[in-house]
């Protein structure tokens, strides 16, 4: 969204197209609930160690769970200090401070990619013209504010 907005500050427009491709699979993909990352977190820790390339497909397999999906919540755990990896072994941080998912930068923005790839491709056309105007409108307003002082 801040891309779109930065390429939108302070435009009239008279028309936008939209062509949406998608190159990665996150905007298809699940986010996984915080079920999920409990799942996953728990499961670690009974491991004590989970070595990710001989077990990863046979865990997604049997949690009905994509790799990516896997790779995503390892991710957000190695952000938030709960997880090391060494040689694709995934082992538990003993001691670990106990942080809120959203605090992870992983998590932040799949989180906002996943926002925004609703509000492109779901929202009806009034309501995506609306949001467009507001973004063109917050960037003039920008500028006019910088302009004055």
């Amino acid at each position: 969204a801040d891309h779109l907005q930065h390429l939108l500050d302070g435009k009239k427009l008279e028309r936008i197209y939209f062509v949406f491709i998608n190159h990665e699979e996150h905007f298809l993909s699940s986010f996984p609930s915080r079920n999920d990352f409990k799942w996953f977190y728990a499961f670690l820790l009974k491991r004590g160690a989970f070595d990710f390339g001989k077990h990863g497909s046979e865990l997604a397999r049997h949690r009905g769970w994509s790799i990516d999906t896997i790779n995503f919540m390892t991710k957000v755990f190695f952000d938030l200090g709960f997880v090391k990896i060494e040689d694709g072994v995934l082992s538990v941080v003993s001691g670990a401070k106990k942080r809120d998912l959203a605090d992870s930068q992983t998590y932040q923005v799949k989180q906002q990619l996943m926002e925004l790839d609703q509000k492109l491709n779901y929202s009806a056309a009034h309501e995506l013209k609306e949001w467009l105007n507001k973004l063109m409108n917050q960037g003039s307003e920008a500028y006019e504010s910088t302009r004055r002082t």
